[in-house]
């Protein structure tokens, strides 16, 4: 039995003709390049073990539902300066979501970044004793569960305004 396109080889093996039809594929750029044009949430947060069930359950979860990408800049693969990302990705962020639970600076920098570039910024504290008196004035998501966050930040999630069409982060 013969298979359509392919030709048998003298000495054994076989060839396979391309019909007429045939369309090569566009080549892929890179899996996933489009993926940072799309409209996604910035989690800033200490990178601690314990805290990475409230990211994984409490925030990401919530963010997926409100159709945004989820973005940790640890879980990330990029390259260049680590800073040079997360200011990229904050400038184009629908929304920061910053975890200010056990005060660590390098979130609070990322917070004071946000700010200064007017980016909406949802802020979440597990105790309120970890808050910075900088920041003590500022309204803030306090969560004592896990279950708890996820359904303040649904609530706050669906706050957003609405992103214009074709647009790929928020005002």
């Amino acid at each position: 039995a013969s298979t359509a396109g392919v030709v048998a080889r003298p000495g054994g093996g076989f060839r396979v003709e391309r019909s007429a039809e045939f369309r090569q594929a566009p080549r892929l750029a890179s899996a996933g390049a489009t993926s940072l044009d799309k409209p996604h949430a910035f989690v800033a947060m200490p990178f601690a073990a314990e805290l990475d069930d409230v990211y994984h359950y409490g925030i990401a979860r919530p963010v997926k539902d409100a159709g945004l990408l989820c973005e940790r800049v640890d879980q990330a693969t990029f390259s260049g300066l680590i800073i040079e990302r997360i200011r990229e990705r904050i400038d184009s962020a629908r929304v920061v979501i910053a975890d200010l639970t056990l005060a660590n600076p390098n979130v609070y920098l990322e917070v004071g970044y946000a700010w200064g570039r007017g980016r909406p910024t949802i802020l979440l504290v597990r105790d309120v004793k970890d808050l910075r008196f900088d920041v003590q004035g500022y309204r803030c998501l306090v969560y004592g569960s896990i279950r708890a966050l996820e359904e303040l930040l649904t609530a706050e999630l669906g706050r957003l305004p609405p992103l214009a069409p074709g647009a790929t982060h928020g005002p």
